[in-house]
């Protein structure tokens, strides 16, 4: 088989992989926090600079400098095809956040914006980790923004 281009050889199905391996590290990078994070990638790089590596290298490098155990991590975004798909049910005082994929759960952390009834604003992360998890923001919460910083890999339904 022949191609005209380096890109045709690896269509669009690859280029996804190239997309979500990037997206992958930056929620890892959510995950950790920088300092963790980017310890743990210089230490990855130090120790085996000009060796073959494997992702279980990069895991080891990371949960040293974390002191979390991340397998859970890269099963569910990296051995697992798809992303969470995720119906938001915005109610009278917080947001429902519903995990509806067929192929199981996934934990992770999911960023909410608003501003309360006085007009002071808000941001924070709630964990994700079950079909169906209530986020309160309390009476007249306006203006609300699910993931405003764009730091999880998801399809909304």
């Amino acid at each position: 088989m022949d191609f005209d281009k380096p890109d045709d050889f690896f269509g669009s199905s690859a280029i996804n992989t190239y997309q979500k391996g990037a997206w992958v590290l930056h929620m890892l990078r959510g995950e950790l926090g920088d300092a963790a994070f980017f310890a743990g990638l210089a230490s990855y790089y130090r120790d085996h600079l000009g060796e073959a590596l494997r992702t279980r290298d990069l895991v080891d490098a990371l949960e040293c400098s974390s002191g979390q155990e991340l397998d859970w991590f890269f099963d569910q975004w990296l051995d697992r095809p798809g992303c969470p798909e995720i119906e938001l049910i915005w109610g009278a005082e917080g947001l429902t956040v519903r995990q509806v994929q067929d192929q199981g759960l996934y934990r992770f952390w999911f960023r909410v914006r608003w501003s309360d009834s006085e007009g002071n604003s808000h941001s924070e992360r709630f964990r994700i980790e079950e079909a169906s998890t209530e986020i309160p923001l309390g009476p007249g919460y306006r203006s609300p923004v699910a993931d405003p910083d764009v730091e999880l890999l998801y399809r909304k339904v």
